[in-house]
């Protein structure tokens, strides 16, 4: 019995000089999620009512998102705008962390480009960015539900990104997250954190199936949804030439289609009922077959629907197709290069130059 205890002890004593020496090398190779994770974010966003979920923390300042962020009084980048009436042209422009500039000075993202095209002044036209990174398109109805009396505008920019049909806001849960491990003296521990962040990987992939799943759509977005029926033979056959891959296979949804189909619907029943236009900028996801966009059939049908509900829509895809230079940071978000190519593109629209695509 001793013979037993003693080995016992001999191994968790070696176990725990194991643990030690693996914390002690995580250190000096410099391991450190948890500074990771406080990338800033965390200052810039704060809880909001309804479907918004959160929103930008306004008077915010600071590095996150891989840019020199500058939140105004208003809650939203770029310069301060007053409410109310404006005397000339105001446009404004929903999105999410492409519209917002994620990586980007804020100078090169493609509504301040907007700005210096129409009127560098913004005297007689002023742009008003109102992306949040992680917004999907219902958040974008939200958005513009919540600012539509403060800020009434004569067109709306949708800057669509082909992701932006299902949830993909994890901020608040990142958060969350953060405000815990930051709390909790367990994690002060290298090889805590380390374990932690591999189970939060898996953690955060298995909410964003669970969200995406049809039951829990269905149950969250029963409200904002107008049905879709596969007895729509033009809508089937686009679904069916869809490839499987993300984001393309959430367009196989139906539930997914038919909340989409709800805030493009909206969204017209508001430039109805405030008099003002809506522009649909599709963005290109960057993955390509044989030179030719993975995703062209979702193009078709975010177009098909959005021309349905009587939006003007600009698809982008050749736009960038004709540009040899990369355009991108990664598969969702255009470089600087391209962010010029989004402000050239929809400056025309909004100007009327294009109206026929």
């Amino acid at each position: 019995m001793a013979r037993l205890a003693k080995k016992a002890l001999l191994v968790a004593g070696g176990t725990l000089v194991a643990l030690l020496l693996l914390e002690l090398a995580l250190r000096v190779v410099g391991y450190d999620p948890l500074a990771e994770m406080k990338d800033g974010r965390e200052l810039f966003l704060r809880a909001a009512p309804g479907d918004l979920g959160y929103e930008l923390t306004p008077g915010a300042r600071g590095f996150a998102w891989g840019t020199d962020v500058v939140v105004n009084e208003g809650g939203y980048v770029g310069p301060y705008r007053s409410p109310g009436e404006f005397a000339g042209h105001r446009i404004v422009v929903l999105g999410d962390s492409v519209t917002f500039g994620n990586k980007l000075p804020y100078a090169a993202t493609y509504p301040a480009l907007m700005q210096e095209k129409l009127d560098p002044t913004a005297t007689q036209v002023e742009v008003l960015n109102f992306g949040v990174g992680g917004y999907d398109i219902l958040q974008y109805v939200a958005m513009l539900e919540a600012r539509l009396e403060m800020y009434p505008p004569d067109v709306v920019v949708v800057g669509y990104c082909l992701n932006d049909i299902c949830v993909i806001g994890l901020n608040p849960k990142y958060i969350e997250d953060l405000e815990y491990y930051s709390s909790s003296a367990l994690f002060r521990s290298r090889l805590a954190q380390l374990v932690a962040s591999r189970i939060d990987r898996l953690r955060f992939k298995r909410w964003f199936e669970e969200q995406n799943s049809n039951d829990e759509f269905m149950r969250a977005f029963a409200d904002r949804m107008i049905p879709v029926t596969y007895d729509d033979l033009e809508l089937r056959d686009l679904v069916k030439s869809l490839p499987e891959d993300y984001p393309a296979n959430f367009y196989k949804s139906i539930p997914h289609l038919s909340r989409l189909r709800y805030c493009l619907r909206r969204l017209a029943i508001l430039a109805r009922q405030h008099d003002f236009r809506v522009v649909l900028a599709i963005i290109p996801y960057d993955e390509r077959e044989d030179g030719e966009w993975k995703h062209q059939r979702v193009h078709q049908l975010v177009r098909l629907e959005a021309e349905r509900a009587g939006l003007e829509v600009l698809d982008l895809a050749d736009a960038f197709a004709t540009d040899s230079e990369s355009l991108f940071l990664d598969p969702v978000h255009p470089n600087a290069a391209g962010h010029r190519i989004l402000a050239e593109q929809i400056t025309r629209a909004v100007r009327g130059d294009n109206r026929e695509q």
